[in-house]
């Protein structure tokens, strides 16, 4: 089950330009024990036939900068920059 998850967290962080496919590949995701604190757990999805999820996703962020002054065209140049380590944080609910 964590396989799917970890995929489906991946897919939508790279879709969503929130990773590049390089950092996805690096990326760790670990299960949160117990229940996730959102206004959500003040209902019972069980009862609705879903299952609710915690994950933490970490890994490190690349930064860049423009590699000379911004051209007009807005066509800019970027290099690689600095990294740092990122945490987030991903509730899944899904259906049973």
């Amino acid at each position: 089950m964590l396989t799917w998850i970890r995929r489906a967290a991946l897919a939508l962080f790279v879709s969503l330009g929130a990773v590049s496919p390089v950092m996805a590949q690096t990326a760790t995701i670990a299960p949160v024990a117990g229940k996730p604190n959102l206004m959500l757990s003040a209902y019972d999805l069980g009862k609705l036939g879903y299952q609710v999820d915690e994950f933490f996703l970490t890994g490190t962020a690349q930064s860049y900068r423009l590699a000379g002054p911004p051209p007009a065209d807005g066509n800019w140049a970027a290099l690689a920059d600095r990294t740092a380590p990122y945490v987030t944080r991903i509730v899944v609910i899904r259906p049973r």
